[in-house]
């Protein structure tokens, strides 16, 4: 098999290319800084309980580094052959009815064929071929247009007729079967869920992104936390936090599938004119991404994809890039006391007017990071730190001395910027949000491209993570009292209370499986494997799992000191236990209602009486059945509601 056939089947299938020589430079790398510290003494390599600066230090005596072959850096580049291979492989899919590959193919390429050339426009037309046999004929119309406006031969010019006559003739099929009043409820629903879940009502003082009734606080059991400074009710949202920087999680392998700068799910994008793996839903985002975080991103993203590198390692690196160098290098200089004081509190990650700025890089510099507790792991993540500051280095121009004062000694300041790089690889695996969809079929039969959306049977697929200023501030409770949701239509993502919170209370989400779905064993267990921390919630404190369901509501609970009564009862309590069986039966009643308004995707009708169920709980076990099936129907109105 001819080297260009394994380069087309790894783009196709997403797989790292991984082939002997031409692809062991890291290896190379590596050996070689092993061959040094073999040399050395054993004693130099004790990082362990040193600061991220002190081990850079440490391992730089052993690193010697060797220039990436530019073979790297051409492998994956854009070309007319591998765009007519892509495009025959696309035909061959489509001819086999097999949508699914066809609409890769073809994605792939549009992205690698010549930006202007004729490769891009037959490209073009090929996927609108394939988007007029999936019933989209908008997506269709756009890539006609585009493929109007390149070097089209003129000898395939008739495709080109035939397909805007295909295209007209769907997109008049498809408006005359549009359901007018049911379009106009569902952007009536749009509307209602972007004002209700994704703007804040009263915007905090000091902390952005937050209502004014949430706090900062610390604790030195858990650092810094969220909390609520009122009472609140369930259903209330209580923070709008976009990411600071985020990765999709098969950028590397050609993730066609979501924009690229913001996230959002794709069926056709628009690709970089610079580079094969970046995919957008808009010129706009195309734009942004390109003179942005992607800017830099274009040319060494080749020498990744031949290696195994994780997430974090492409998170960091768009972390540093985003913040920019500039001002790294002030931190450099200065020692910034803001960033570099040894204080902790509640207080860090406020700048000097005493705000949590969210767009500045202060408060992601903030972020909790622990070390490995296992020296090789911390010995190779110091290591690919400084292996990726000497490929920035060689493939942008981040350390360009212009950027800097004359008397800039860039070696330190490389060393600097690899501390940093390090520390927010490791930020990165404690605070990283998950980005998830719904799997649901979108191409499996050409004569219902609109299949029901039914959130019963449907699971979440994670596509990325993300770096957020305020969210990843909220601790963990397997019990947790409020959820992140979040829209595919953009990049904020919304927490939600799940109960009634009180004032002092701490905003907390899940991290795993909630405590009805998991032992609380595995719970402990991956918590302290993942997130380095032992889980101290209630449900695992009192070791609650799904055999711990209950149909009993509760306690009685005194309603002036929130207490549970073991024996006698304040008046409040008497009236509540008489009203009980009634209470409970009214909730039933309810939770059937709001499964029938979900499974007729009336969504805001369900979110809305959901919410107000969730309210009547104050008090209830949290093992309560009844309790616990109603957070789970409020979560699937919100999915449902978020998804239409």
């Amino acid at each position: 098999m001819a080297v260009n056939d394994l380069i087309i089947n790894c783009i196709l299938e997403g797989k790292t290319y991984e082939n002997g020589a031409e692809t062991n430079h890291l290896e190379r790398m590596y050996r070689k800084f092993c061959e040094n510290a073999e040399k050395g003494e054993d004693a130099k390599l004790d990082i362990f309980g040193k600061s991220e600066t002190e081990r850079v230090q440490i391992i730089k005596q052993f690193f010697e580094w060797i220039p990436v072959p530019d073979s790297y850096f051409s492998r994956f580049q854009k070309s007319p052959e591998m765009a007519s291979a892509f495009r025959d492989y696309g035909n061959k899919a489509y001819m086999e009815d097999d949508y699914g590959k066809a609409l890769r193919a073809f994605n792939l390429a549009v992205g690698f064929a010549i930006p202007g050339g004729p490769d891009l426009a037959m490209a073009y037309v090929k996927r609108a071929d394939l988007f007029l046999t999936l019933n989209e004929p908008d997506l269709a119309q756009r890539d006609i247009n585009l493929a109007a406006k390149l070097a089209f031969p003129k000898k395939a010019a008739q495709k080109l007729i035939d397909v805007q006559n295909r295209c007209v003739t769907v997109a008049n099929r498809k408006n005359a079967s549009v359901n007018v009043p049911n379009s106009k409820k569902i952007n009536e629903a749009r509307r209602f869920c972007n004002d209700k879940f994704f703007k804040l009502k009263s915007p905090h003082a000091s902390i952005q992104n937050v209502e004014e009734f949430v706090d900062i606080d610390y604790r030195s059991e858990c650092g810094r936390r969220v909390i609520v400074n009122r009472d609140i009710p369930a259903g209330t949202v209580m923070l709008v936090d976009s990411p600071y920087a985020f990765m999709l999680e098969n950028l590397l392998k050609w993730d066609t599938e979501h924009c690229h700068y913001c996230s959002r799910p794709i069926l056709g994008g628009i690709p970089c004119n610079s580079c094969t793996f970046a995919w957008f839903c808009s010129d706009s985002c195309c734009a942004k991404a390109c003179t942005g975080m992607h800017k830099s991103e274009h040319k060494y993203l080749p020498y990744l994809q031949c290696h195994p590198m994780q997430c974090r390692i492409v998170t960091a690196a768009r972390i540093l890039f985003t913040a920019g160098p500039e001002e790294l290098y002030r931190l450099y200089e200065t020692k910034d006391p803001i960033y570099f004081s040894s204080k902790f509190g509640a207080t860090r990650g406020f700048n000097q007017d005493g705000i949590y700025e969210v767009d500045s890089y202060l408060p992601i510099f903030h972020l909790i990071a622990h070390p490995p507790s296992k020296f090789v792991k911390d010995l190779a993540d110091t290591f690919k730190a400084l292996l990726m500051v000497n490929v920035i280095e060689q493939t942008t121009d981040f350390f360009r001395k212009p950027k800097y004062a004359p008397n800039c000694n860039i070696d330190e300041f490389k060393d600097f910027v690899a501390s940093v790089f390090l520390r927010h690889m490791r930020s990165f695996e404690f605070n990283a949000i998950t980005l998830s969809k719904l799997q649901q079929p979108i191409y499996s039969d050409p004569n219902n491209n609109t299949p029901s959306l039914n959130l019963a049977n449907m699971k979440t697929l994670r596509y990325g993570a993300a770096v957020y200023p305020v969210l990843c501030l909220l601790n963990h409770s397997c019990d947790p009292n409020a959820v992140p949701v979040r829209s595919l239509k953009h990049a904020r993502t919304s927490v939600v209370a799940l109960k009634n919170l009180k004032r002092g209370d701490e905003i907390c989400i899940s991290y795993t499986p909630l405590f009805t779905l998991q032992d609380t064993s595995d719970r402990i267990k991956y918590l302290l494997d993942r997130y380095n921390f032992f889980c101290a919630c209630d449900a695992c404190n009192h070791c609650w799992s799904n055999a711990n369901r209950t149909n009993a509501c509760g306690e009685s609970h005194c309603d002036k000191c929130h207490r549970y009564l073991l024996s006698g009862q304040c008046p409040a309590c008497m009236e509540r236990d008489k009203c009980m069986p009634q209470i409970v039966g009214n909730l039933q009643k309810q939770a059937t209602q709001i499964e029938k308004l979900i499974e007729g995707q009336q969504f805001k009708e369900a979110e809305k009486m959901a919410s107000s169920c969730l309210e009547s709980c104050e008090g209830f076990s949290s093992c309560f059945s009844l309790f616990i099936d109603l957070q789970y129907l409020y979560k699937r109105a919100l999915v449902g509601l978020f998804n239409q």
